[in-house]
């Protein structure tokens, strides 16, 4: 009789079960003891050739969601070159950002600094300031927020930061959005004017507010409620230290992880808005700023927006 047979008539079927699943729950225990295989960063190098292939061009303007992390961890073997550390390694790939866009381009960068609770921030009567309030977006927004030349914008809500030839006039009179953060005067909506390329470096689709513009633009025109009636009111501190007060309308919509992603590939099927691509691990994708937009005011149109995803998907 075969070892199988015995255990079988011995355990019974129901044992059996329990059995395969005690095991399987021990193996899964074993594997958070296990470490972790080296991972290796991409030289810096090959993200500026990456974003040649996928249409980068001197004097661009190039708006940049990243994941620093991401970006040292994306080879599973070293390409001949050591990790200089996270911070070293932040400063490479914005030189390689700027070598992308060359000394006519502008790099722009999401650089929010709110605390997680705004509301709280706003009642407690807090002031944003600008200057030293540091990004919430990740090391690279925060090394970029640090650099020579980098302006930010003054409003505390959808906050950027951009450098070079064009990024006075992108961040000038960011505090006259209101309520609506992402309105005519905005930095993201200069994007969309500008025929900016937005590239999401490391991230996924998850992470580009860019479409939330579409809302902003047009709350009027949404099928359902957006913002909560009610504006929040910030203090900010001005370039010439004086305090304004900020009126921002706040989403009152909720969505699931997933449902942004979901809702662009459906926009890449449609649209073929996206070029994607891989650096390493990585993920690497650029897209025009004003195709998204006109892509989901289309779609706005016929009654369907990205919100749509928590119903549909």
């Amino acid at each position: 009789m075969r070892l199988r047979s015995i255990i079988h008539r011995t355990l019974g079927d129901v044992n059996i079960v329990r059995l395969q699943i005690a095991m399987g729950a021990a193996r899964a225990i074993a594997a958070t003891f296990r470490p972790n295989p080296a991972r290796y960063p991409i030289p810096t190098s090959q993200i500026t050739a990456a974003l040649r292939e996928l249409g980068v061009r001197d004097g661009d303007t190039l708006h940049v969601h990243s994941s620093n992390d991401s970006l040292r961890n994306a080879l599973a073997a070293p390409v001949d070159v050591a990790d200089p550390g996270p911070l070293t390694y932040a400063i490479g790939v914005i030189g390689a950002l700027r070598e992308a866009v060359g000394p006519q381009g502008t790099l722009v960068m999401p650089t929010d600094g709110l605390p997680r609770n705004v509301f709280k921030f706003a009642r407690d009567r807090q002031v944003f300031n600008p200057r030293t309030a540091p990004s919430n977006r990740g090391l690279i927004t925060e090394v970029f927020r640090r650099s020579p030349g980098a302006l930010r914008s003054e409003h505390p809500w959808y906050n950027v930061t951009a450098q070079g030839p064009g990024a006075e006039t992108l961040v000038a009179d960011a505090v006259g959005a209101q309520p609506y953060a992402m309105d005519v005067r905005s930095p993201w909506w200069k994007l969309v004017e500008r025929d900016a390329k937005v590239v999401l470096l490391g991230v996924d689709y998850e992470v580009n507010s860019l479409i939330h513009l579409i809302e902003y633009m047009h709350p009027g025109e949404f099928p359902e409620p957006v913002f909560i009636e009610r504006p929040l009111r910030f203090r900010v501190v001005r370039a010439d230290g004086s305090i304004a007060e900020i009126d921002t309308k706040m989403h009152c919509n909720r969505y699931r992880p997933g449902d942004p992603t979901w809702f662009q590939r459906r926009l890449q099927e449609k649209y073929g808005l996206f070029r994607e691509s891989a650096i390493g691990d990585a993920p690497l994708i650029v897209f025009e700023a004003r195709r998204l937009y006109e892509s989901m005011l289309a779609e706005l149109r016929e009654g369907r927006t990205w919100y749509d995803a928590i119903y549909e998907r």
